[in-house]
């Protein structure tokens, strides 16, 4: 009466071992790894994941805050020395002011009493030279049948060394007139350009000497924008044939009253001083010629914030994680023959992703990560 049973019992256990002997060599043949040969006799696993490695024309933006500043800033100072005798009562920090106002003016009893008498010195130079030229003509109607025969004699009967000398100070009296105008010109210190102040560090009564710095003044219709840019970015830009960054960039600022100014503009130059508080280049940027807003731009206050857009394209370029580049420099690639390193070079960094170039690029290609 038990033997039945037990016998029962026995075969299902058999039945079950037998199972599961045969779902280990089924996951077993399932699960083997794969071991490809790679160029270096070596096997990689199946299990690593493969993504196809295409190369297409890509794009980045580098977005950054950049800051409109005055084009260039002129430092202004007087030609001549002398007490200061007048100051326009807008030059002062902030102001606006017209081309060719007067700024500040010298004293001018000095300059004109100098004036005076290089004038006074050129009058007698050619009343000289109008008495030697009668004298000269006195003595070639006097000697005109008897000239020596040596040309020397005949310079000296000619008067020619005499008429040399008073040429000579007529000359040298023109150019003493010429220049007491001018420095009774320098005497009164004009805007050149239409302006704002920036600084004026004169006063009424002071004495300054040539040369010596009494203001500085930016143009009033000439502005730049100053935007730093991290170093890896920078370092991405595209260079032109000299090695100079010319890309396009966008500029916008939203006003008060809620409306959306934006210019189109492009990088000019590079600051040769690095931000050493944002590790950042500094690029310089100018506004393209006939654009939109262009007197708001050129009203446009300095200091004032703009949000700053650059677009780069990278042709025959790939996004891959970041994870993928070996020491920055090379990914691993399956290729019809094996597994391969290619040489990379890394365009920008980017929210995990990396944006190469890969010179030795193959059809094929499948990039290992």
């Amino acid at each position: 009466m038990s033997e039945a049973p037990q016998k029962k019992g026995t075969w299902w256990s058999i039945g079950v071992g037998l199972g599961i002997t045969v779902l280990l060599i089924g996951t077993a043949i399932v699960t083997e790894p794969e071991t490809p040969e790679s160029a270096d006799g070596g096997g990689e696993t199946a299990q690593r994941t493969l993504l196809p490695l295409q190369l297409q024309d890509n794009s980045f933006e580098i977005t950054a805050r950049g800051m409109v500043q005055a084009a260039h800033l002129t430092m202004l100072s007087p030609g001549v020395s002398g007490k200061v005798d007048k100051v326009h009562s807008l030059f002062s920090p902030g102001e606006i002011i017209l081309k060719g106002t007067p700024l500040v003016e010298l004293e001018k009893f000095e300059y004109r009493a100098r004036l005076a008498k290089a004038q006074a010195e050129l009058e007698q130079a050619r009343l000289d030279v109008s008495t030697e030229q009668a004298e000269a003509l006195k003595a070639v109607k006097k000697t005109y049948s008897s000239v020596s025969k040596s040309g020397r004699d005949s310079e000296l009967v000619l008067r020619v060394p005499q008429r040399r000398a008073v040429n000579a100070r007529l000359n040298a009296a023109e150019a003493y007139v010429e220049e007491s105008e001018q420095a009774l010109r320098d005497t009164v210190l004009h805007a050149p350009y239409t302006c704002q102040v920036v600084e004026c560090s004169v006063g009424l009564g002071s004495r300054v000497v040539a040369g010596q710095t009494v203001g500085k003044i930016i143009p009033l219709q000439e502005r730049m924008i100053r935007i730093p840019v991290p170093l890896e970015e920078f370092s991405a830009l595209p260079r032109d044939e000299q090695g100079r960054v010319r890309v396009p960039l966008t500029a916008s600022c939203t006003l008060k009253n809620g409306k959306l100014l934006q210019w189109r503009g492009r990088v000019t130059a590079v600051d040769s001083a690095l931000d050493p508080a944002g590790n950042s280049a500094i690029l310089i940027a100018a506004l393209d010629p006939n654009e939109s807003h262009v007197a708001e731009w050129q009203a446009a206050p300095v200091n004032m914030a703009l949000q700053v857009n650059i677009n780069v394209q990278v042709p025959a370029s790939a996004w891959i994680p970041s994870a993928a580049l070996k020491n920055g420099s090379s990914i691993q690639v399956r290729t019809p023959t094996g597994m391969q390193e290619r040489k990379v070079q890394l365009v920008v960094l980017k929210d995990g992703k990396a944006l190469v170039t890969v010179p030795e690029f193959q059809d094929g290609d499948v990039l290992l990560l």
